[in-house]
C-alpha cells in the first residue's frame, strides 16, 4: 500500500520540566566547501559542564536515582528517548528535541501488565527508518550450555511511548555464547513498508557480528550472513598508532549500519563497528575492511567509548564519532564531527568541531562502564528548502544534549520536524511516479539524507520502496513532504 504522510510543524508539548536544558555558550566557526556553508548551534544541552546542578538532580545524573543505567539514547521524530534499567526495572524519558523539555514523567517499562525486570533488561532504546521504538536489553554469556540449557535468544520489543507498555516482535536466535550490549535497526521492524536488519558485535575472543533480517511481507527473522547469524570477522585496525594492531574488539562494542540509496536502502551492505579498544571500523557483509582510521591517523578517537553517525547537508558528507569519555584534556565525553574524503573515504578526512567544544564533563566523571555514547541525526528542511540536522550526543551519567548542523541562512524553528506545508500543492505517488503538481524540480532524499533521484519537471520516477523526503520548487517556494512508498 502506498501513502503519502504530510509532516506539520507543531511543537510538542511538555507535560514536564524537571530538566532545565540551558545552551553550551560555545560559538562554532562555520565551514564553507564547493560553495557550501554548514553552521553549527547548540539548542539546548543539560549535563555536568554546562547545567551541572540540575542534571545531578536527575535520574540521569545522580547514581542513586539509577544514572549509571541510563545507557542509551536515541532521536526519532522529534523526540529524544532515553533508556535505562535502574535498579533492574525497565525505565525510559523523552525529551522534545526543539526545547529540551521533558515529555512527561519517568515511563515505566512493562511487559503483560508486569515491571520489565533483569540486568540491563532496556540497556538499548533504538529507532527503525519508520519510527517504531524499540527495546532490547543487553544478552549476557551463559555459565553452562547444553541441550538442556540452550543459548537464550534475544527478546527485542516495541514499545507504546505513551504507556511504556511493551510488545514482543521479535526472539533472535543467537549461535555463540557472548555478551551482546548494544544493537542498531534499519527498515520497517513490522515488514510492513520495508524489510529490516537488525545487527550488533559481541564481547569476544573474536570479532563476533550478529545480523538478523525480516522480507517485506515476512514474519519471520532470518540469519542475515547467508542464513547463518552470527559471522566472525577477522581483519581489525587499531585505535591509536602506538597500540599497534587489535585482534579482538575490547567490552561492549557497538554496531551502526549503513543507509543504502535506491533499492538497495535497506540492504545493509556496509556497516560499522566501533570496539572501544579499536576506532571504528567500515566493513562489508563478508568481513573485509573497506575503511578505517588507519587512512586518517590524526583523527583517530581516543578510547573509552562507541559511537558513530553519518549525515549528507547539500552534498557534504559527515560522519560524527564518540572522540573520548571520561578522559582526555578538553572537558571529556566530546563527539567529533569530520567531513569525510571524497568518495566517501576516510583519506581526506577533515575534523570540523569538537561537540561540545568545550565538553560535557570537566572533572571527569566516571559513569562506571558504560562504552556507549549515543550519537544520531535527524535531518531537516526549513521553510525554505534550506537543509539542516538535529544532531543528538547523549552519554550515561554525563549529560545529553541537541545541535543543529545546517546551511548557512537555516530558518530554525521549535517544532519544525522535517517539512513544511503548502498551500494548494499536493504531492501524488501513482504509478511508478512521484508527481508535484506546478513544480519545476523535484529532488527525492532517503531517510539518511543522501538524493537518490532528482528531475527538472514536475514529476520523477519513484525509487524503490521505502521512506523518503520530497523537496519540490513550487514557483519559487520549497514544498517539502515525507512520502512512504
Amino acid at each position: 500500500m502506498k501513502k503519502s504522510l504530510l509532516l506539520c510543524a507543531t511543537a510538542l508539548m511538555a507535560t514536564s520540566s524537571a530538566f532545565a536544558a540551558v545552551q553550551d555558550g560555545q560559538t562554532y566557526a562555520s565551514s564553507t566547501k564547493n560553495d557550501v556553508t554548514i553552521t553549527c548551534k547548540n539548542i539546548w544541552i543539560t549535563d555536568r559542564c554546562h547545567d551541572n546542578d540540575a542534571f545531578v538532580a536527575t535520574p540521569l545524573g545522580n547514581a542513586d536515582l539509577g544514572g549509571k543505567n541510563y545507557r542509551t539514547a536515541t532521536l526519532a521524530n522529534g523526540v529524544v528517548y532515553f533508556a535505562g534499567s535502574p535498579n533492574g526495572v525497565g525505565k525510559l524519558l523523552k525529551f522534545d528535541a526543539a526545547t529540551g523539555a521533558q515529555i512527561g514523567a519517568e515511563l515505566s517499562l512493562t511487559i503483560d501488565g508486569k515491571p520489565l525486570e533483569g540486568t540491563l533488561c532496556a540497556n538499548n532504546v533504538i529507532a527503525d527508518t519508520y519510527g517504531h521504538i524499540l527495546i532490547i536489553g543487553a544478552t549476557f554469556a551463559q555459565t553452562e550450555v547444553s541441550e538442556e540449557s540452550p543459548l537464550a535468544p534475544v527478546k527485542a520489543y516495541t514499545v507504546d511511548t505513551e504507556t511504556g507498555a511493551l510488545t514482543l516482535f521479535a526472539t533472535l536466535p543467537r549461535e555463540h555464547n557472548a555478551r551482546i550490549d548494544y544493537f542498531d535497526v534499519i527498515g520497517d521492524i513490522t515488514g510492513t513498508e520495508a524489510g529490516a536488519i537488525i545487527m550488533a558485535a559481541a564481547a569476544s575472543d573474536g570479532g563476533w557480528v550478529y545480523r538478523w533480517e525480516l522480507a517485506k511481507g515476512a514474519t519471520e527473522w532470518k540469519g542475515g550472513f547467508e542464513g547463518a547469524v552470527a559471522f566472525e570477522m577477522k581483519d581489525f585496525y587499531l585505535n591509536a598508532p602506538e597500540e599497534g594492531a587489535i585482534t579482538a574488539w575490547g567490552i561492549a562494542p557497538a554496531t551502526k549500519i549503513v543507509m543504502g540509496e535506491g533499492e538497495l536502502q535497506f540492504a545493509g551492505e556496509l556497516f560499522y563497528i566501533d570496539g572501544f579498544t579499536a576506532a571504528p571500523i567500515l566493513y562489508d557483509t563478508f568481513g573485509g575492511v573497506i575503511d578505517s582510521f588507519e587512512n586518517a591517523i590524526s583523527l583517530a578517537p581516543q578510547a573509552g567509548a562507541n559511537g558513530i553517525a553519518e549525515v549528507s547537508i547539500k552534498g557534504r558528507n559527515f560522519i560524527a564519532v564518540a572522540n573520548n569519555q571520561h578522559t582526555g584534556s578538553n572537558g571529556g565525553n566530546e563527539v567529533s564531527f569530520n567531513e569525510v574524503g571524497e568518495g566517501m573515504a576516510f583519506e581526506g578526512m577533515e575534523r570540523i568541531w569538537l561537540i561540545p567544544a568545550n565538553g560535557m564533563n570537566p572533572e571527569l566523571v566516571s559513569d562506571g562502564g558504560a562504552r556507549f555514547h549515543a550519537i544520531y541525526t535527524q535531518k531537516l528542511v526549513d521553510k525554505n528548502g534550506k537543509e539542516g540536522c538535529y544532531l543528538l550526543t547523549a552519554k550515561c551519567f554525563e549529560g545529553l544534549g541537541i545541535y543543529l548542523i545546517a546551511e548557512e541562512g537555516f530558518e530554525f524553528e521549535a517544532g519544525a520536524v522535517e517539512g513544511i506545508e503548502a498551500n494548494n500543492v499536493n504531492v501524488v505517488v501513482a504509478n511508478g511516479m512521484i508527481s508535484v503538481n506546478e513544480a519545476s524540480s523535484i529532488e527525492v532524499y532517503n531517510m539518511a539524507g543522501q538524493k537518490v533521484v532528482e528531475a527538472n519537471a514536475s514529476q520523477v520516477a519513484a525509487p524503490a520502496a521505502g521512506a523518503y523526503i520530497v523537496k519540490a520548487n513550487v514557483n519559487g517556494n520549497a514544498v517539502v513532504e515525507k512520502v512512504i512508498l
